[in-house]
């Protein structure tokens, strides 16, 4: 009785020169079927740091199910809806009103960002 199974290890599988060409090849997530409603457009985008707690860390951005991981201080091909889905990231935030009682409430973009 002959088995044609075969055991590789995943160190053995694949070649690390294989593994980074594959890794830097951009994707399509319209072709990989991830997002079908995307327009297939890339823009180039970068989220700057901030002053908060964790504010050089990338940033999470869902989009239709699917979660892109884009990190922070430098330029980042990605779909063009993710765009808008940072346009609409806003946050709420109150300072003391200046003419005197209460509070003042005003909505600011969650992150600061520029495309090309």
């Amino acid at each position: 009785m002959s088995s044609d199974s075969k055991v590789t290890s995943l160190e053995s599988a694949v070649p690390a020169v294989a593994a980074k060409a594959k890794a830097d090849k951009p994707t399509n997530a319209k072709a990989s079927g991830h997002d079908a409603a995307l327009s297939g457009e890339r823009v180039e985008l970068h989220i700057y740091a901030s002053e908060k707690e964790h504010g050089s860390n990338a940033v999470e951005i869902g989009l239709n199910g699917v979660m892109y991981l884009v990190p922070r201080g430098q330029f980042f091909t990605v779909p063009v809806e993710l765009v808008e889905v940072l346009r609409n990231a806003v946050t709420t935030v109150t300072t003391a009103n200046p003419a005197g009682g209460g509070v003042v409430e005003r909505e600011v973009p969650r992150f600061n960002f520029q495309t090309r």
